[in-house]
């Protein structure tokens, strides 16, 4: 049979366009444009029907492998909402009391270990811990004379791990300033039963005697509670450290796409040059553990691509190309997969048996969708 033009023309625009599906770089300086499909990664999607009161991003969202369900913290209202894996339902709302007997103020983060509830104020610099009818079972004050600032995130847990909790921390130093980089005092450890305060980690070497300005200057860490180990992800460097609270060593780890952070002369006040200097510039970032395959993510941000420099959108600004390091046990780098650009929010994740669960960007603000990803154990870079 034989084949008009027409048709033969459709199909091999279709072939090129199957075989494009891959990266596309910019004009602009280090701008990737990640257009790859990872649909081949994909194994399962969970959806959660959100009420009206809960927003579409969380600052911290938790597994709880022994409930099957997701907490996920709603800080507009102070509360802490339970959505269950099996029926997808909202299961439970926790609220937080901001004043009176068991008032804990405006709480942004928390952590769930051996059925209670711990939650940080960072901006109090006091930590509790609550049964989950919200009551305050004892209060730790965290306030410590030039102390740093604890916080935590999806991406900079609080860990508990008897009898101690585990937050990062920002040095009560001047951000503008090169000395800010010098601090010792990255991570502070509670003893929850001495209600003893200690503080280590220090920047690398190679992120010393230089100013890194909007985002670069943070760190990013998971736990392996099996080991007893943290890892630290620096934005500015390929290298991770690893060890436990007091002594870590560093684990060279590139990207195959060998970025390079720059850091700046100095930190400008206005925030749209701050801006400007976290968008344009390439970074390591968050990094999570998945204890049931003993190996761990890390994700790589490129710059923004010039097209979304000047977007009106500030959430387009402020979501980068990503691309994700899988990595062995002994810190291999196994795989590095694409993720398309303007889909998926790499810091809203949670870990199960089945995967990796990352959240779409949401098309309304009445469902939230995690696709959950496999990774194949025989791929290689």
């Amino acid at each position: 049979m034989k084949l008009s033009p027409l048709v033969v023309l459709v199909f091999l625009l279709f072939i090129y366009g199957c075989q494009n599906q891959t990266k596309e770089k910019s004009t602009g300086k280090n701008s990737i444009i990640f257009d790859s499909s990872v649909s081949s990664y994909i194994v399962d999607s969970y959806k959660i029907n959100l009420d009206p009161t809960t927003p579409i991003k969380s600052p911290n969202i938790q597994y709880l492998e022994t409930r099957n369900q997701v907490a996920m913290m709603n800080a507009s209202m102070n509360e802490i909402n339970f959505y269950d894996l099996e029926t997808t339902k909202l299961e439970k709302k926790v609220k937080l009391e901001e004043s009176g007997p068991n008032g804990v103020g405006k709480v942004r983060m928390f952590r769930i270990y051996n059925q209670k509830l711990y939650v940080l104020n960072s901006k109090q610099f006091k930590f509790y811990e609550l049964d989950f009818s919200g009551n305050v079972i004892k209060k730790y004050d965290l306030n410590r004379e030039n102390a740093p600032k604890p916080k935590a995130t999806t991406w900079q847990p609080i860990v508990i791990d008897w009898p101690y909790a585990y937050m990062v921390s920002t040095p009560y130093r001047d951000y503008n300033s090169i000395s800010f980089y010098e601090a010792n005092d990255l991570m502070t450890r509670l003893n929850l039963k001495t209600e003893e305060i200690a503080y280590s980690v220090s920047y690398p070497e190679a992120i010393k005697g230089k100013l890194w300005g909007p985002n670069l200057s943070d760190k990013f860490y998971t736990y392996n509670s099996e080991q007893k180990k943290f890892v630290i992800s620096w934005p500015p460097i390929a290298d991770l450290s690893v060890g436990d609270f007091n002594d870590m060593e560093l684990v060279s780890v590139p990207s195959k796409y060998n970025i390079k952070p720059e850091p700046v002369d100095e930190v400008p006040r206005d925030f749209n040059k701050r801006h400007a200097i976290f968008t344009t510039n390439p970074q390591y970032s968050d990094i999570f553990y998945n204890k049931y395959k003993n190996e761990y993510y890390r994700i790589v941000e490129q710059r923004v691509p010039e097209r979304y420099i000047d977007s009106p959108d500030y959430d387009e600004k402020n979501l980068k190309p990503f691309s994700l390091m899988v990595l062995d046990s002994d810190f291999q780098l196994k795989s590095e997969i694409e993720f398309p650009h303007l889909k998926y929010y790499h810091f809203m994740v949670f870990i199960t048996k089945e995967g990796l669960y990352m959240a779409r960007i949401p098309e309304n603000e009445d469902e939230l969708v995690f696709d959950c990803f496999q990774f194949d154990d025989n791929e290689k870079v």
